[in-house]
């Protein structure tokens, strides 16, 4: 399996705003040799929108940053311990060089420092790089059609209306939504699944202890005109007639309704009381990673009693329908040295 520091990684567009986040925090962090600063999440996949938070990740060989750090770290530590350890000692280069850090969260499982650079919120890591991979995968689906952008923006609207969005407040994640719009967009023949063909033509990134198999191809694929599909009213159907909670999993790797016994890496373990009818999404590369996880009690019943109401008034989710954002303007995101 291949490494951190030998894996090629995929490249990202970013947009000039984002595009300079990564030049002035890569200069920052000139004291770690051959350390790049890559941006993932909504700020390159392609479903986000201005405003929205950038997550930022510094890559660089274990070795390289054990030897930059003016302390003793050792070749035993654990990555996540190194990464903390790195983000801790970068605190005072950054704000050296005019970065504001707002917030440090060195103890999660993925620590990362929270900054502000040029007006914007970051958040950064450290060899948090499986992500890059996940945002290169739904940037493909999103420039595929252009539908399913929309459908995630207005899934977004609708869910912070109705107050079930949002990972911190045991609600979904942007990212577990959009998933869920991919996944619909699939089931309704509208987009392929670009993991069709992972088993067969395998590629293997190691990730901390785990390897994982992060394959995915683009295909030849025509867009399939029809006016419900890829509104908030079909998704809303979907979810609550055609999908069954508890029983089917939402996978994008998979493409198909299929039963949660044919998923045996998901974990299963949830908060939530009512078990038997808890929404269930894999994480297309992460597979034991359930991202319904999150919910509190009663927020899985919450969104579906929500989705149900949605999906018996196509007005009122017609409402929620707006003028697509434009997606932000992209230019190649440069290596930086």
């Amino acid at each position: 399996a291949l490494s951190a520091s030998s894996v090629e990684l995929p490249i990202l567009d970013a947009a000039p705003h984002v595009a300079a986040l990564l030049e002035r925090v890569a200069s920052a962090v000139r004291s770690i040799p051959d350390a790049r600063v890559r941006a993932y999440g909504s700020s390159v996949n392609g479903f986000g929108e201005y405003g929205s938070d950038v997550d930022l990740t510094l890559q660089a060989s274990k070795e390289a940053l054990i030897n930059a750090m003016p302390f003793a770290l050792y070749e035993s530590m654990s990555e996540r311990d190194v990464a903390a350890a790195v983000l801790a000692t970068l605190v005072n280069e950054l704000r050296k060089a005019g970065i504001q850090v707002t917030e440090r969260i060195l103890t999660a499982k993925v620590p990362i420092l929270k900054l502000q650079v040029n007006g914007v919120d970051c958040d950064l890591s450290c060899n948090n790089l499986l992500p890059v991979f996940n945002s290169a995968l739904l940037k493909a689906y999103a420039d595929l059609d252009p539908r399913v952008v929309r459908l995630v923006q207005t899934i977004k609207r609708w869910a912070k209306d109705k107050d079930v969005h949002g990972a911190p407040r045991g609600h979904l994640s942007s990212y577990s939504f959009t998933l869920l719009a991919i996944f619909y967009m699939q089931l309704r023949g509208a987009l392929p699944s670009l993991q069709r063909y992972c088993e067969e033509k395998p590629v293997w990134y190691q990730d901390g202890a785990k390897a994982r198999n992060v394959a995915w191809e683009m295909q030849p694929w025509r867009v399939l005109p029809s006016k419900d599909v890829g509104t908030l009213w079909d998704f809303a159907r979907f979810m609550t007639e055609d999908f069954q909670w508890g029983v089917h999993v939402a996978s994008v790797r998979v493409g198909r309704l299929m039963d949660v016994d044919r998923f045996p890496e998901l974990n299963r373990q949830t908060r939530v009381l009512d078990a038997w009818q808890v929404l269930l999404i894999e994480d297309p590369f992460e597979r034991e990673r359930n991202l319904t996880a999150v919910f509190y009690g009663g927020h899985n019943r919450k969104l579906w009693q929500e989705l149900a109401a949605i999906s018996s008034s196509p007005m009122a989710a017609a409402a929620y329908e707006q003028e697509m954002i434009p997606p932000m303007p992209n230019h190649a995101e440069q290596p930086m040295r």
